[in-house]
């Protein structure tokens, strides 16, 4: 290639050809509005460019991707008993309870709206059966571990 433009005696260099894609802000805004919780590769998916160039126009456009979830199952009356009998316990040593092995079933963390407004959505807290494991812990030591079959069968007694 480079010989053959040395034997027409033209070493200028080529321009290069570069298709500019340029991501309509009225259209993202309003796909953003239609699908807030819509993934960044969806929106690449449907605008034709890459995830950065995506990210780089929401920014731009002050939309940021967060949401706020709550279940669907609570019910505000008895979070706001609870939170009343919590304030009347305060003065008690804490006893630090952890759950843990829930698995994660597919919905989506996050959903875009402009700066300083929220996304609200509910999910189910009752999704799939899963494995759990308690553990109490009080004044640095371990006081009970429950598994499964062990937090059932409580459940049930205390039904």
């Amino acid at each position: 290639m480079g010989k053959e433009r040395r034997e027409q005696r033209n070493l200028e260099r080529k321009k290069r050809v570069v298709k500019k894609r340029k991501i309509p802000l009225e259209e993202l805004k309003a796909f953003v509005e239609a699908h807030p919780d819509a993934f960044l590769r969806e929106i690449a998916a449907r605008f034709d460019c890459a995830l950065p160039s995506v990210w780089a126009v929401l920014k731009q456009i002050k939309v940021i991707l967060k949401k706020t979830a709550s279940f669907r199952e609570q019910k505000p009356e008895k979070v706001s008993e609870f939170l009343d009998i919590l304030d009347n316990l305060k003065d008690l040593p804490v006893l630090y309870i952890d759950e843990t092995g829930i698995n994660r079933y597919l919905y989506r963390p996050y959903a875009g709206a402009p700066r300083g407004e929220k996304v609200y959505d509910k999910i189910s807290g009752r999704r799939f059966e899963r494995t759990n494991e308690v553990e109490q812990k009080l004044n640095g030591s371990f006081l009970i571990r429950y598994i499964d079959s062990q937090i059932r069968e409580r459940q049930n007694n205390y039904a």
